[in-house]
């Protein structure tokens, strides 16, 4: 588990709601969600 926690660590995404949970970027990930 912690192989895959470190792996997270260096190789996530830098995605908005995750930076700045507003109400906003958490609406706004669910639409994008929804498009897929």
């Amino acid at each position: 588990m912690s192989g895959l926690l470190s792996w997270y660590d260096e190789n996530r995404r830098i995605l908005p709601w995750r930076e700045d949970p507003t109400p906003y970027h958490v609406w706004l990930s669910e639409i994008m969600l929804q498009q897929t």
